[in-house]
């Protein structure tokens, strides 16, 4: 046989041995890396909190309604490690303004902020949020928004209300207790309004009604699918000519 022949042949060997050699040190290296970050993300699960808000921008008397979630930061499922969220409003010298503790379950909660005319003034705020476990990983890591609080004009409307999801038979029922008022606090009575209920970017509920004298009155809905109302948004329009009155 050819001594050349022989040497290119030995030489394609040795290439080949080496490629093979170094795809298996790259996938044992790569295996290496996943399997170290499998065991921090074990030893020391990084979470990730949101706050969905049911607006942007507040009058001073308003609610804040928000869904908070805190997840797994790796995985992006419910976090195991915390079951109590804070969240905090901060004004512009970073004051905190208010706080509140969530409970958290599975991963999601829900509250409510009131923004009590003897607390806040008009002006800009920080919504934030985070959890004990969260201090671990820096400030980085807490949820953070702004939000603008203006000032009722006298036409304004205030409204306190009361959300709940009760199962009748096999069917999901909504319910929501509501109460109008002026900014002096008198009942927003015998008034035509247009009340609607939304889910992202579905209508649920669109009714044309008069307020009863007390401003007081209820509504109830039938769900055609399973929600937690986390996401639902409820719109009430003044329909007086020229009304500006939109909650």
């Amino acid at each position: 046989m050819n001594p050349s022949f022989i040497r290119i042949f030995s030489l394609l060997i040795i290439l080949f041995c080496l490629r093979v050699s170094a795809q298996e040190s790259s996938q044992s290296s790569i295996r290496t890396i996943i399997s170290a970050t499998d065991r921090l993300n074990s030893k020391l699960p990084a979470e990730k909190v949101y706050l969905h808000t049911d607006k942007h921008n507040y009058n001073i008397g308003d609610t804040i309604w928000f869904k908070a979630y805190v997840l797994d930061a790796a995985y992006l499922s419910g976090s195991e490690e915390s079951n109590l969220l804070f969240v905090e409003l901060h004004d512009d010298h970073d004051e905190m303004i208010s706080r509140a503790s969530v409970q958290i379950f599975a991963g999601v909660g829900h509250a409510q902020i009131v923004l009590t005319n003897n607390i806040f003034k008009e002006g800009g705020y920080t919504l934030r949020a985070y959890t004990n476990w969260m201090a671990n990983f820096g400030a980085d890591y807490t949820f953070a928004k702004r939000l603008y609080v203006g000032l009722a004009n006298k036409d304004s409307w205030l409204v306190n209300s009361n959300i709940e999801i009760n199962k009748i038979e096999s069917k999901n029922e909504l319910q929501i207790d509501l109460s109008l008022m002026d900014v002096n606090k008198i009942p927003i009575g015998l008034r035509k309004v247009q009340v609607k209920i939304l889910e992202a970017d579905v209508t649920l509920y669109d009714k044309t009604l008069e307020t009863p004298l007390d401003g007081k009155f209820a509504i109830k809905h039938n769900l055609k699918e399973k929600s937690d109302g986390g996401n639902m948004i409820l719109e009430i329009s003044d329909l007086r000519k020229n009304s500006k009155n939109h909650l």
